[in-house]
C-alpha cells in the first residue's frame, strides 16, 4: 500500500478536511502483478506482429480509406495532436473541483503517481526509440500507403500510445474514489487515450506493433512507478508527506503538462 501514515493526514488541507480519513492509494500484489503481466503480454504481442509483417503491413494499407473520408481524418488528426493535452487538462479541472469543492482527497496520491509514470515512460519510450530505430510505415510502405510524410523520430514503440497510456493507466487502474467525478474522469481519459492509439494507426504513423508495445511500456512503467513510489513512502516518509501536504500545485502542473504536450512531437 503506497498511503501517508494515518496521524500525517488527519488534519486540514487546503480547502479539504481531512478529518474523516486517510489520503492514501491501495495497491493490491494481485493488481500489480496483473499490471506487470499485461505488459508483457502487450509487449509480446507486438514483438509477433513485427516478426510476423505481414498482417500488421495490411493494417496499416487497410487505413489508406481515413484519407478519403475529411471528417474521420480530421478527428483522429485532432485525437493524435491534442489527445495527450486533453488528458491532463481533464486531471487539472478535477484537482481544481475537488479542490473547491472540498472533496474526497482519497485518491490525491494516483495523481502524483499519474507524474511518475508519465515522466519515467517517456523518457523510456524516446530511449526505445533512439536504440531500435525502426523505420516508419511511411518509409517502409512507400509505395503502398497514402500517407509519405516523414518523422523526425523512429517508429518503435508508438511515443503518442506510450505518453497517453503512462497518463492514463495510474488514474483507471489506481483510483479508487466512488464519486460521480472520478467515474467521469476514468471513463473519459479510457475514451481518450484509446483513441490517441487508434489514431496513430488510421493516420498510418505507427504499425500496430508499434502501437501495442507503446500500451506495454505504459503498462511496465505504471508498475515500476507504484514500486518506486512505495519505496519512497517507507524510506522517506516525510518526503511523501510533504508532496501531499499542499496539493494545491497539482492542478497547476497538469495545466503546464497540458501546454507542453500541445506543442511536442513524439
Amino acid at each position: 500500500m503506497i498511503g501517508l501514515r494515518e496521524e500525517a493526514v488527519r488534519r486540514d488541507l487546503p480547502g479539504v478536511s481531512l478529518s474523516s480519513g486517510v489520503v492514501q492509494l491501495r495497491s493490491s500484489r494481485r493488481l500489480l502483478f496483473g499490471i506487470l503481466f499485461s505488459s508483457f503480454l502487450f509487449l509480446g504481442l507486438s514483438l509477433f506482429l513485427w516478426y510476423q509483417r505481414s498482417w500488421e503491413q495490411a493494417v496499416t494499407i487497410f487505413h489508406n480509406f481515413v484519407y478519403s473520408r475529411p471528417l474521420l481524418l480530421l478527428v483522429n488528426e485532432s485525437l493524435s495532436s491534442w489527445g495527450m493535452s486533453t488528458i491532463a487538462l481533464i486531471y487539472a479541472f478535477a484537482l481544481f473541483r475537488s479542490l473547491k469543492a472540498k472533496g474526497d482527497y482519497r485518491d490525491l496520491p494516483v495523481y502524483l503517481l499519474v507524474l511518475v509514470s508519465f515522466l519515467s515512460a517517456a523518457v523510456a519510450g524516446h530511449l526505445l526509440k533512439l536504440i531500435i530505430a525502426r523505420l516508419r510505415p511511411a518509409v517502409e510502405l512507400s509505395d503502398r500507403i497514402v500517407l509519405h510524410q516523414l518523422s523526425s523520430t523512429s517508429s518503435f514503440p508508438s511515443g503518442h500510445t506510450t505518453n497517453s497510456m503512462a497518463l492514463a493507466l495510474p488514474f483507471l487502474l489506481m483510483a479508487t474514489g466512488k464519486e460521480r467525478l472520478t467515474r467521469w474522469v476514468k471513463g473519459t481519459v479510457l475514451v481518450v487515450a484509446c483513441g490517441v492509439a487508434y489514431s496513430r494507426i488510421a493516420l498510418q504513423r505507427h504499425f500496430l506493433s508499434d502501437v501495442l508495445a507503446g500500451v506495454g511500456v505504459g503498462l511496465l512503467f505504471l508498475y515500476l512507478s507504484v514500486e518506486g513510489c512505495n519505496a519512497l513512502q517507507k524510506k522517506r516518509p516525510q518526503s511523501w508527506e510533504r508532496l501531499l501536504a499542499n496539493p494545491g500545485y497539482l492542478p497547476y502542473l497538469f495545466l503546464l503538462l497540458a501546454l507542453l504536450l500541445g506543442f511536442v512531437s513524439f
